[in-house]
């Protein structure tokens, strides 16, 4: 181990993400305590766990003495060239943080403006990213003293602070800008956009503060806003942007002019005024989850044209009863290929049973289904399929994770002996969990790590209850399955059986049951 390269050495330790894990090796290996300086990014978290203050009894006022700046002070002064730093410290809950940890956390307090004068200056001339993520909300100069001294820098991320915008110096190279949970004391953004013109990344979740935003960046190409509050006018003017996703809990109004945008996302609970496009000419994705502004673009059929793939995601509350047929989407889209409903669209939607020559370009659909009431389930998809049979290839069904599984299969099954020709993909949902594909050849469940339309890599929740056997599902029985005809072959029907009633899929167990063992499972299945 002695004689291996300096330079392998140093890229075993820079696959190394957390800086803790640098300093451990430091210790375990001199070969590695000696080129550490070489190391050229440093990540260090901070859980407040492991930081609990400590109280001075020789001092009349408790103070904490957690070691975390100390710790990454030394961590710079040791490297020779420095191209990205990101320090975080664990972010408490407000419900969890009391007045004595806010008052006197200072060590916790990253953002400080004395602990960022004391290192920014000497390490700054090489770096190519900075993110700092603070303990604690509370008003910080960082953002002015990183434009006077970061000149190269290529990426910065900015969490939990609140933060001045004046004073603040260009920063042409800066590329990527990430801002989350933030106060900002820039009303419209005029700020931002003077200082940062050369943004082509733009990140601003819960960002507050801002009554008038505006964005007018001519480089931009990508622009996430979400859980923007409530400011009472929104414009987006950005003539090379690409992918832009608006979320706001209510707003006035929005203007967007982005000729060259492919892939919108948009969520607004409350718009009580108007939603102005200019020039989309080459929209390509539209995603909506605004009930207002899908019904906007229905009646209206503004500027839609371009649109091939198409997501329904609008919410049951205050929309009336505001219905839409398929014939009023192909009015407003009538180039699309793609569409997806979620269950509020399928509530919606209105069975057409007039004459129409339907639609010769859909090819895919997707439908989110809550419940199967053949009564209108049935004749809802009949109608997507009918209107747009010579086309269409692709059908996919996703249940909701409670739809037991015989329900589901009984239904795609119809589907199937129905239209022959078209390609059926059944799958289950659920509230904050990925889309769980199920092949028939063996009923296998499999996470679609591609595609979570309707979902976030989060623990399943039901009714506000974590489900555990739902995410048992989708996380390990793909794999168990496989072990089943070799569980059932060497006496293990009880284990078998248990983890299949545990997930509600016992009707699984009739594919692996043979006349060598159907006794002893019928037996081991009828237990109390």
């Amino acid at each position: 181990m002695d004689k291996l390269p300096e330079a392998l050495v140093v890229e075993i330790l820079s696959h190394l993400y957390d800086s803790a894990d640098v300093a451990r090796c430091r210790v375990a290996w001199k070969t590695f305590n000696t080129v550490s300086p070489h190391l050229r990014s440093i990540n260090l978290h901070w859980p407040y766990i492991k930081s609990r203050c400590r109280v001075s009894k020789s001092s009349s006022s408790s103070q904490l003495t957690s070691p975390l700046k100390t710790v990454f002070l030394n961590l710079i002064s040791n490297l020779r060239v420095l191209e990205s730093v990101r320090i975080s410290a664990e972010n408490l809950r407000e419900t969890e943080v009391n007045a004595h940890l806010i008052d006197n956390g200072d060590d916790m307090h990253l953002t400080d403006e004395g602990f960022i004068k004391e290192w920014l200056p000497r390490v700054s001339g090489t770096w190519k990213s900075l993110s700092i993520s603070d303990f604690s909300i509370q008003f910080s100069e960082v953002l002015s003293l990183v434009s006077a001294y970061c000149h190269s820098l290529l990426e910065l991320e900015l969490k939990n602070a609140w933060l001045s915008a004046y004073n603040l110096h260009p920063m042409p190279n800066l590329t990527s800008l990430t801002l989350e949970y933030i106060e900002l004391d820039d009303n419209d953004l005029s700020q931002v956009n003077k200082c940062f013109p050369n943004l082509q990344v733009l990140n601003l979740k819960h960002v507050t503060g801002l009554k008038q935003p505006k964005i007018h960046l001519l480089n931009l190409k990508t622009c996430c806003w979400v859980k923007g509050g409530q400011p009472s006018y929104v414009t987006v003017i950005t003539p090379n942007l690409m992918t832009l996703k608006l979320e706001f809990t209510s707003t006035t109004a929005i203007y967007v002019e982005a000729p060259k945008l492919s892939h919108f996302h948009l969520l607004i609970y409350h718009l009580m005024g108007e939603f102005t496009i200019k020039s989309f000419e080459n929209l390509k994705t539209l995603f909506l989850e605004s009930t207002s502004i899908i019904r906007s673009l229905l009646i209206n059929s503004v500027l839609t044209e371009t649109v091939e793939n198409l997501s329904l995601v609008g919410h049951e509350w205050g929309v009336g009863d505001f219905k839409f047929t398929l014939q009023d989407l192909f009015c407003a889209f009538p180039n699309m290929t793609s569409l997806c409903f979620s269950p509020w669209s399928s509530s919606k939607f209105e069975v057409l049973y007039g004459p129409w020559d339907g639609n010769k370009g859909l090819k895919t659909f997707r439908g989110y289904l809550s419940v199967v009431d053949h009564s209108f389930t049935f004749p809802m998809i009949a109608s997507v399929i009918e209107q747009c049979f010579i086309s269409l290839v692709d059908v996919s069904l996703l249940f909701q994770c409670h739809i037991a599984p015989c329900v589901s299969r009984g239904f795609i099954d119809r589907c199937r002996a129905r239209w022959p020709k078209v390609n059926w993909r059944r799958g289950m949902w659920g509230e904050r969990m990925e889309d769980c594909w199920i092949t028939d050849d063996n009923e296998e469940a499999s996470v679609d790590d591609a595609d979570t339309t309707c979902g976030t890599n989060c623990c399943f929740l039901h009714e506000g209850i974590i489900d555990y056997p739902i995410l048992y599902l989708a996380t390990y029985l793909p794999k168990l399955i496989n072990l089943f005809p070799s569980s059932l072959q060497h006496n293990a029907e009880p284990e078998v059986v248990d983890l299949l009633m545990e997930v509600e899929f016992l009707d699984l167990l009739v594919k692996h049951v043979d006349n060598t063992n159907y006794k002893r499972t019928y037996l081991v299945s009828q237990r109390p």
